[in-house]
C-alpha cells in the first residue's frame, strides 16, 4: 500500500506534537513542516530530524496530505489552497474563524474527493471511548474545563479554544435539533472571553451545560452525562470513568425512604452505591489520542471513508460556538475591574446549526 507523504503546517505547541507521532507512523511518511516563523520551524525540524521548508507552496507540491495546527486565523487560507491542490487536511479546531469559511473548506473537499478532518481531539479520548456506546439519548450533559492561562490560541477566545471540545462531544450524541442557545462570558487578559458559560436546549427535551475557563487555578476536564437509568462520570485529564445504573428496586419503585425502619434507612446509607446505585468502573484502555486521531486521518484516506469528525460535524459546531459568542458579545462583555458576567438569552436559533456546506 502506497506510503502517504504528509507535512505539518504550524510549528508551535501542536504542531510539534503532531510531528513527533507523524514522525512515527508506519504508515507516512513525514516530508517536513512549514512556519512563517523561520525559528519555529528550523527548531522543530532539528528536534524530529526532518526538512524545513521555507516556501509552503513548493512544499505542498510534494505531499498527499498535511496537518495545518496554525493560528485558527489561517486555517482557511492554507487548507483552501492545499484541498484545491488536491492534499488531504487535517486541520485543528476550530475548524475556521467563520462559517462561510468552513462551508467552502466543506465544499472544496467534497469537489476535489478529500477528506476533511478537523481535530476536535476528545472524540478520541480513552475515557469518552470507552463511555460513549454504554449512554444513549443523553437527557443532560454537564462539562467543565478549566486551565491557567498558557498565552496559546490568544487570537480566540475560551468558547473557541476550550469549550469547542465538549460542544462537539455534546453534538455528537444530542442528536435532536437544537432550540435554544443561552451564553455568558467574561474577558480577563485580552479583547475575548476567558470565562464563558452556555446552556443548549434541544427539541427532545435535553440540556447540555457547559463551563469553561482559562484563567482558573485548577485544572479540569470533565463530564457528567444523565440518560434514563444510567449516569456517566468522565475524567477526561486522567483518563478514568465510572458508571451508575439504577439497580432493579429502585426501578420497580421498591424503596420508599419515608416507609423505611430506621435500621434500612442506615443499612441504605452506608450501602447506596452497591445496593440501590451501583457504581463501577469502566474500563479504559489507555491510549493517545492525537495519535489515534491521526490514525482516523490516514485511514480515511487510505480507505476512501469519512473520517470520524468529519468538516460537516466542525462546521455544526462552530455555529453553535459562534452563537454562545455573538451572545457574549451583544452584552456587554466585563472587564475585571467590573467583573458581573454579560447574560444575552436567546429563545430561537439564530443560525442553521445543522448545515453542512
Amino acid at each position: 500500500m502506497k506510503t502517504l507523504r504528509v507535512a505539518v503546517f504550524g510549528c508551535g505547541h501542536l504542531g510539534r506534537i503532531h510531528t513527533r507521532l507523524m514522525r512515527n507512523h508506519p504508515a507516512c511518511e513525514l516530508v517536513g513542516v512549514y512556519d512563517t516563523v523561520e525559528t519555529s520551524r528550523d527548531a522543530v525540524a532539528r528536534e524530529f530530524n526532518t526538512v524545513a521548508w521555507q516556501d509552503a507552496e513548493t512544499l505542498a507540491r510534494q505531499i498527499d496530505a498535511a496537518v495545518i495546527a496554525t493560528p485558527t486565523r489561517h486555517h482557511h487560507a492554507v487548507a483552501a489552497d492545499l484541498l484545491r491542490r488536491g492534499v488531504h487536511c487535517l486541520v485543528e479546531k476550530p475548524v475556521t474563524t467563520t462559517l462561510a469559511e468552513a462551508d467552502e473548506l466543506v465544499a472544496l473537499a467534497a469537489r476535489n474527493r478529500r477528506v476533511l478532518q478537523v481535530g476536535h481531539v476528545e472524540r478520541f479520548n480513552p475515557a469518552w471511548r470507552a463511555v460513549r456506546p454504554l449512554v444513549d439519548q443523553p437527557r443532560l450533559m454537564h462539562a467543565t474545563r478549566t486551565s491557567g492561562y498558557t498565552f496559546r490560541s490568544t487570537d480566540v477566545g475560551v468558547v473557541l479554544d476550550l469549550m469547542i471540545h465538549d460542544l462537539d462531544l455534546v453534538l455528537s450524541v444530542m442528536t435532536a435539533d437544537l432550540v435554544q442557545v443561552n451564553g455568558w462570558g467574561q474577558a480577563v487578559v485580552g479583547p475575548h472571553e476567558d470565562v464563558a458559560f452556555a446552556r443548549l436546549q434541544f427539541a427532545d427535551g435535553g440540556v447540555a451545560q457547559l463551563t469553561a475557563s482559562r484563567v482558573s487555578w485548577q485544572a479540569q476536564r470533565s463530564m457528567q452525562i444523565f440518560c434514563d437509568g444510567t449516569h456517566a462520570s468522565l475524567d477526561m485529564a486522567a483518563g478514568s470513568a465510572k458508571i451508575a445504573r439504577l439497580s432493579a428496586r429502585l426501578t420497580n419503585g421498591e424503596v420508599d425512604p419515608n416507609c423505611l425502619s430506621a435500621e434500612d434507612r442506615i443499612h441504605l446509607r452506608d450501602h447506596f452505591f452497591s445496593e440501590l446505585l451501583p457504581v463501577e468502573d469502566v474500563a479504559v484502555v489507555p491510549g493517545n489520542a492525537i495519535e489515534e486521531e491521526q490514525r482516523d486521518f490516514l485511514e480515511a484516506i487510505r480507505t476512501e471513508r469519512a473520517p470520524q469528525v468529519s468538516g460537516a460535524d466542525a462546521r455544526r459546531t462552530l455555529a453553535v460556538a459562534q452563537e454562545i459568542v455573538d451572545q457574549i458579545a451583544l452584552g456587554t462583555l466585563q472587564q475585571p475591574a467590573a467583573f458581573p458576567y454579560a447574560a444575552v438569552s436567546s429563545p430561537k436559533p439564530q443560525r442553521d446549526y445543522r448545515k453542512a456546506g
